[in-house]
């Protein structure tokens, strides 16, 4: 970074400067340094243990063969992995224990040959591995945001884990939609990128609380509920579940239009 801002005159750093500049970055990074350990403590005690190989069995019984809530443990259990760890090694300790699970209650749950869960599982596992970094108690990432903004460490983590709602529901849909994997005819990749998309712009609309124009309280329920069940209602069709989202988008889009014509 010194030798980036001194090609600039306006830019260069003095040796003061830099030396304020290393004591600045010390004392932002030492709360974040503090968080880490500590989370550390609790992930190594877990591995140590052998705790995190029993989960595995724990979260077999716990699902009692519901795939759905199998795929909710599993990622609880990635995101708690991911306090103390990097992706890669929370990815990896995570897939040991849940994608052998993944295929066996998936391939009778979605009645598909196991080999085509095999990405799907992984990219579920990793998707929520990344995601770790992003989301509470602890969020490396968020936190190191925080810390250059200096903002509140949870605070600033509780938002990025709702600006990463894309995570949380892409996630499950490389299970439950194979069109997102590019696998099916040309309408099946269609329709499951249109439920996505649909899907997520009302989610976000429902968090942010606008649209066109803001949205009142009970709208936004409703957006959310339109949105939630588009991305996790899997037990209905998928024709249905796009009209839920972009019916309830294009509702709230049509009734916003017309009181900004009316106003």
């Amino acid at each position: 970074m010194v030798v980036v801002a001194a090609l600039r005159r306006r830019t260069r750093m003095g040796w003061r400067q830099v030396l304020e500049s290393l004591a600045n970055a010390g004392q932002t990074m030492a709360p974040l340094a503090v968080s880490i350990a500590g989370a550390g403590i609790v992930v190594s005690a877990l591995t140590a243990t052998g705790m995190v190989v029993a989960l595995g069995g724990i979260i077999k019984d716990l699902a009692g063969g519901s795939l759905p809530l199998l795929l909710v443990l599993l990622a609880a259990t990635v995101l708690v992995l991911g306090m103390g760890l990097p992706t890669t090694p929370s990815y990896i300790i995570a897939a040991a224990i849940g994608v052998p699970q993944i295929l066996d209650l998936g391939s009778v749950a979605l009645g598909v040959p196991p080999q085509e869960l095999v990405l799907p599982a992984h990219l579920f596992i990793f998707y929520f591995a990344v995601l770790a970094d992003a989301s509470p108690p602890v969020a490396a990432a968020a936190f190191a945001a925080a810390a250059i903004a200096r903002a509140s460490p949870l605070v600033t983590s509780i938002h990025a884990t709702r600006l990463g709602i894309a995570g949380f529901t892409v996630g499950f849909a490389f299970l439950y939609d194979p069109g997102i994997m590019l696998r099916g005819g040309l309408s099946a990749i269609v329709v499951a990128t249109a439920i996505q998309a649909t899907a997520l712009t009302a989610l976000c609309a429902a968090y942010a609380g606008y649209l066109l124009r803001p949205i009142g309280p009970v709208l936004r329920l409703a957006l959310a509920l339109a949105g939630a069940a588009a991305a996790f209602w899997h037990g209905i069709p998928d024709l249905l579940r796009l009209a839920a989202a972009a019916g309830a988008l294009g509702g709230l889009a049509t009734l916003q239009l017309a009181r900004r014509h009316e106003g």
